[in-house]
């Protein structure tokens, strides 16, 4: 079972709930039946509106500005979780993934 929790505060918590160790970039039980793991906040961050724009500026004649397809990057320093996430992702597709994430906008 993967747990992917929102901050490394909460995935401590689950950790020392199930018996956990600590290791890079995630936590896991001594029989390996449950792996804790954390999106650091936020992973990735929306582009800025200027990214949308020909030009690189917007005024108040080119509102609303609505992008066909949204583009996300990767947040400050996330580069390496990114990569834990997706790793364990895809080791425990196969089992139970619970989100444990806050209840947010996204």
């Amino acid at each position: 079972m993967l747990i992917l929790t929102e901050k490394s505060s909460v995935a401590e918590s689950f950790s020392k709930a199930f018996g956990g160790t600590k290791k890079s970039g995630y936590f896991e039980t001594a029989d390996n039946s449950v792996v804790i793991t954390y999106c650091a906040g936020h992973l990735y961050q929306q582009v800025k509106t200027n990214y949308y724009l020909e030009d690189n500026k917007w005024t108040l004649d080119k509102l609303p500005i609505i992008p066909a397809k949204m583009k996300y990057i990767p947040g400050k320093d996330c580069l390496r979780q990114i990569s834990v996430v997706n790793s364990l992702l895809k080791e425990h597709q196969n089992e139970r993934i619970i989100i444990a994430t806050d209840a947010d906008r996204e």
